[in-house]
């Protein structure tokens, strides 16, 4: 189930969140990786769960999904 990193109605919002997780994350060795990482990982799980809520006849979750792969595809 998406979690309330999806809620935001923004990329700006959902882009702070992401950079206040990268940096709880504590690993400072190579930001970059850590960043594309992570947005790739949220991206995989959204698209993932996105198509599963698709296949069980889901109507409200897909359209977030939709909309946070939106943003991560375009970050």
């Amino acid at each position: 189930m998406p979690t309330p990193v999806d809620v935001p109605s923004t990329a700006t919002v959902v882009a702070e969140r992401m950079t206040a997780l990268e940096t709880a994350s504590g690993h400072a060795v190579d930001p970059v990786f850590v960043r594309d990482h992570g947005r790739d990982w949220v991206l995989f799980r959204t698209v993932d769960y996105w198509l599963w809520g698709l296949g069980a006849g889901l109507t409200e979750d897909p359209v977030r999904c939709h909309r946070l792969a939106g943003i991560f595809a375009d970050g």
